[in-house]
């Protein structure tokens, strides 16, 4: 009778243990990440994503940095302003207001971030970014002096500007991807 009852709490912590292993008692299916781009102090925004693909508004972390605000309905024309590295381990966020990205640092299990860096230098209004398959490299574009930012992505989520190549005429200049 008594590896019965134990069979049977073992089922039920069993059951349980994915609401809480991983969102300290919230169930945790994911995470969703959005940038404010507020003239005023961009900040990243968190939600938890349930198991049910379900939001929840979680927490939000500043990026030290300057969004450009609503200068229109898409003021960055981009869908690269905010990108999750391909191994999820780094979140990259543009700041065009201050002409500069963020790096978090991205924990596993809870979602959470952490600002690593917030001061690499890009060009003129940074607005959109990629980065390579090894996870090694990241490029952005610079909207308003027609550059691409080349970066070293450290092991710690620092990033080392390798410098900038000019020549992009302005009127194109949306949109970037790295093979």
């Amino acid at each position: 009778m008594l590896s019965k009852k134990l069979l049977v709490l073992f089922a039920v912590l069993l059951a349980l243990a994915p609401l809480s292993a991983f969102g300290g008692g919230r169930p945790f299916g994911g995470a969703v990440y959005v940038m404010s781009n507020a003239s005023e102090g961009n900040e990243i925004v968190l939600f938890d994503r349930d198991f049910h693909g379900g939001l929840t508004l979680a927490d939000a972390y500043p990026t030290n940095g300057l969004g450009t605000g609503g200068e229109n309905i898409d003021p960055l024309a981009s869908q690269g302003s905010l990108i999750l590295s391909r191994n999820h381990r780094w979140l990259f966020a543009v700041n065009a207001g201050s002409d500069d990205i963020s790096s978090y640092r991205v924990n596993f299990g809870s979602g959470n971030v952490h600002l690593k860096d917030a001061d690499a230098a890009s060009g003129d209004k940074p607005i959109d970014m990629a980065t390579t398959a090894s996870g090694r490299f990241l490029y952005a574009l610079n909207a308003a002096d027609g550059t691409v930012g080349a970066f070293r992505i450290s092991p710690y989520g620092f990033l080392t500007d390798l410098g900038h190549t000019a020549g992009l005429p302005l009127l194109f200049a949306q949109g970037i991807a790295v093979r």
